[in-house]
Parts: structure tokens; sequence; C-alpha cells
């Protein structure tokens, strides 16, 4: 019974943050609507600018971390075999290995 209210208390501070988010992005889009309405967008430009914005909570995801994609700057360590390398085993020629051969 603990676990599950734990998990419950950790689904509700999120969905309470969530809900945060939400309603303060609300009432900047209406303060917005507001100030063009009215022609003061100036004044709102002032308190928008003097507001400090922090940096947002890190947090260590669980799991296997997901999958590593190579950037362009990056060299592929996966080298491709040229056609005229391979060498049948069958009939020992160059060009083809023995699957390949006829």
């Amino acid at each position: 019974m603990q676990i599950t209210n734990c998990y419950i208390l950790n689904v509700r501070k999120i969905v309470n943050k969530k809900i945060k988010f939400e309603t303060t992005i609300s009432v900047a889009k209406t303060n917005i609507q507001v100030a063009i309405k009215e022609g003061v967008m100036s004044e709102l430009t002032e308190i928008y600018t003097s507001l400090s914005i922090s940096n947002p909570e890190y947090y260590k995801p669980r799991g296997h971390p997901s999958k590593h994609l190579k950037s362009l700057a990056e060299k592929s360590n996966v080298q491709q075999i040229s056609s005229s390398s391979k060498t049948c085993s069958y009939c020992l020629e160059k060009g083809h290995n023995i699957r390949e051969c006829k």
C-alpha cells in the first residue's frame, strides 16, 4: 500500500506542476491580448523583460539510455568492403564470394 501511495503522490506533484504551468501561460496570453487591445504593449514588454527566468530543474531519466545518433562530425568505424577485395573460396576468383559464385 505504501508503494502505491508514493506513486500517487509523485503523480499528483507532476500534475500540479503542469496545471500551474498551463495556468501561467493562459494568464500571459490573456495579458498580451489585453495589452494589444488597449495599446499599452510597451508597458507589458517592460514588465516581461524585468522578469528573471531560471534554468529548468534537471532530472535523471530512468532506464536504458536511448540509442546514440552520430553527428556528421563523428566518423563511422564501419568500413565498406569493396567487391574487388572479395575472393571466392570455390573458384578463387576476385570480385565475388562463394554465395554469389556461378
